[in-house]
């Protein structure tokens, strides 16, 4: 049962590169079926082998970083502000086949000798196969908790590497080099299958204990 959830995790999306497309609000179930598989994610923090805080705390205002870039760069300083919302689940904006994206939108403005970066994020979910699992005990709300945290990964660890020197070398020498150019799976599918072995864990020994 693991495993096939383990699988169905791993078809999530990959975070999109293209320029950013149209996307609406979810609707009123969307956003019922979110904020419960949110909160069970949340509640469940201990089991997460990467924490995904800084992503989370993008959801409610952005997320601000600053630093001063090396002589000879094409500007001075550069500001980075993130912020991620959940949309509705949209076919022609998802990646292709995909269970959740997680897209990141960078844009880039010039003031004097900053640059300011500006990430206006969109996580969406396909809720008609998450609203079957999580009909499906605790097999399927467990997987639908494991996918939101593979889509929160792919903004935490993108957010975690803007504060490497390397990352900011990048942009500050070359403001292309510093996009999302690769898709992290090989860090997150690790992670995620951390995740569902925890929380199946943590089922059983709670379905044990009741049992007395």
């Amino acid at each position: 049962m693991l495993s096939a959830a383990l699988v169905a995790v791993m078809m999530a999306a990959v975070p999109a590169l293209a320029l950013p497309e149209p996307v609406y609000d979810p609707t009123p179930e969307e956003e019922a079926l979110f904020a419960s598989i949110m909160e069970r994610l949340e509640s469940n923090g201990s089991a997460m082998p990467i924490a995904v805080d800084e992503t989370l705390a993008s959801f409610r205002k952005p997320l601000r970083k600053t630093f001063d870039c090396p002589e000879g760069s094409f500007v001075r300083s550069i500001d980075l502000s993130v912020s991620t919302k959940h949309v509705r689940w949209n076919t022609k904006v998802a990646v292709e086949r995909s269970l959740g994206t997680y897209k990141w939108n960078l844009d880039l403005v010039t003031y004097g000798d900053t640059a300011k970066i500006t990430a206006n994020n969109w996580l969406m979910i396909d809720p008609r196969p998450a609203a079957r699992r999580e009909s499906e005990q605790l097999s399927g709300s467990t997987t639908n908790e494991a996918l939101l945290y593979h889509e929160l990964l792919h903004g935490q660890l993108v957010i975690t590497e803007m504060d490497s020197a390397e990352w900011q070398a990048r942009a500050c020498s070359r403001f292309g080099a510093a996009k999302v150019s690769r898709d992290y799976h090989e860090t997150i599918d690790p992670a995620v299958g951390h995740y569902l072995r925890a929380v199946s864990s943590e089922d059983a020994d709670t379905s044990a204990s009741s049992s007395y």
